[in-house]
Parts: structure tokens; sequence; C-alpha cells
């Protein structure tokens, strides 16, 4: 009987510990998986960041051409009612 009693609290103590080994490797693969999506997704707003940042770059260059162009059509105008005058 006391052998048997060993043997079934072995069998439990076993068991726990398989249980215990099948849970940790469950975390470990989650915790990759959710490192993996973090990485993913990290990666995505940083080319977001990137494309945003030369959309804002080239909307500079086009408004500060603009300005220039406006700069240089006042000053003519300007220069015509000066002669005029």
């Amino acid at each position: 009987m006391l052998a048997s009693t060993e043997v079934q609290a072995r069998n439990a103590h076993d068991h726990l510990n398989n249980s215990k080994i099948e849970m940790e490797e469950a975390f470990e693969k989650q915790i990759k998986q959710l490192e993996e999506q973090q990485h993913e997704e990290l990666e995505a707003r940083r080319n977001e960041y990137s494309q945003k940042m030369l959309e804002d770059a080239a909307r500079y260059n086009d408004l500060s051409l603009q300005k220039e162009e406006e700069q240089r059509k006042f000053q003519k105008s300007q220069s015509a009612l000066f002669e005029e005058h």
C-alpha cells in the first residue's frame, strides 16, 4: 500500500511537472509571438513616420516654390506700377 501511494505521488508529481513545462513552453511561445508582433508594429510605424516626413518635406518644398513664384509676380507687378507712374 505504501508503494502504491508513492507511485501515485510520483505520478502526480510527474504530471504536475509536465503540465508546468507545457505551460512554460506555451508562455514562451506567446511571449515570442508578442515580441514579433510588437517589432512588426514598430517597423510599420517607423515606415509610416518616414513616409509622412517625406510628404511633409515635399509639401514644404512645393509651398516654398509657390511662395517664391508669388514674390516674383508681386515684384514684377510692383515694378510695372512704378514704371507707369
